[in-house]
């Protein structure tokens, strides 16, 4: 049977209510179709708790809601992602008078199992171990790229690949948010950090980070720290160290040249700086990044 797409816009769905363990092959007829559905809840109308033999993963594309899960109730907000397992129990409710709107999308368990095979991330993700589902919160561009990605998920009704291309390129998201420290920092200040990664910036010290969010000093310090836990200076010197690694793995630059580069004075205070990074001197961490090839004799 060939490969079918269905979104379902639910505003009074009962499914639900008649089942406690959803079966795959009873909801698709044995076959291997995606689900896509788009639920809207109100304060009237909930979805009662119930397992599933299949994973899935839903994100709130509206309102605010809560999430009854394996026993426990957590509350959800717009841009909240979840990854749900086979074997979980959950539920979904609001008080709000406003409309609570999420997009579901679920699938049959060999689709997880053979991404399982291929990537550990993907492990990371959509693991037995723990009691709970991952969860994550999404960023304005994240939300706006899952919609599209889900809407051309539905314009590819016969491609497997394009599933597995929504779920790895979904996994990659949030693997590369979990490694931005400055993921829930404000807007304004995420901006400012990010900006002052490049070059021209970094080299101005510490205080560039408050002029680029257009912030005192003061207070761009203390809100870093906050959500953080590193000073301005501290944030400058990484990405100084992070560039000065770049140039000695990927250039001929004498080591002085490249912490001239990076908006040092001092080349022991370069070397002071690099060693508290990467636990390794400069020239040590080249020599390790050099691949020796073999000549032939």
């Amino acid at each position: 049977m060939s490969k079918k797409i269905f979104l379902v816009f639910l505003l009074n769905m009962r499914y639900f209510d008649i089942m406690d363990i959803i079966k795959w092959k009873i909801i698709n007829a044995g076959s291997n179709d995606t689900r896509i559905i788009r639920h809207r809840l109100d304060h009237s109308y909930g979805i009662k708790a119930h397992g599933h033999d299949f994973p899935e993963f839903f994100w709130v594309v509206a309102g605010t809601g809560m999430h009854l899960i394996n026993g426990e109730h957590i509350p959800l907000k717009t841009g909240d992602l979840i990854f749900m397992r086979s074997g979980d129990w959950h539920g979904l409710s609001t008080d709000s008078k406003n409309t609570f709107e999420l997009i579901n999308i679920a699938f049959p368990c060999e689709v997880i199992q053979d991404l399982h095979t291929r990537y550990n991330d993907i492990n990371d993700v959509w693991n037995d171990t723990p009691d709970m589902p991952k969860m994550y919160s999404l960023t304005e561009l994240q939300r706006q790229w899952l919609e599209a990605a889900a809407s051309n998920l539905l314009n590819y009704r016969n491609s497997k690949i394009e599933l597995d291309r929504l779920l790895i390129n979904l996994v990659c998201e949030i693997k590369q948010t979990e490694n931005d420290i400055f993921h829930a920092c404000p807007d304004w200040l995420a901006k400012a950090c990010r900006s002052s990664q490049q070059q021209r910036h970094f080299t101005n010290g510490s205080r560039i980070i408050a002029k680029l969010a257009r912030r005192t000093a003061e207070h761009t310090a203390r809100t870093l720290m906050k959500y953080t836990g590193l000073t301005p200076s501290e944030v400058i010197n990484r990405f100084r160290m992070d560039y000065a690694a770049a140039q000695l793995c990927t250039t001929d630059k004498n080591i002085t040249e490249i912490a001239e580069e990076c908006g040092f004075c001092s080349l022991s205070y370069f070397f002071q700086r690099f060693r508290e990074r990467f636990n390794i001197s400069p020239r040590q961490y080249r020599l390790e990044q050099l691949r020796i090839v073999p000549r032939n004799k």
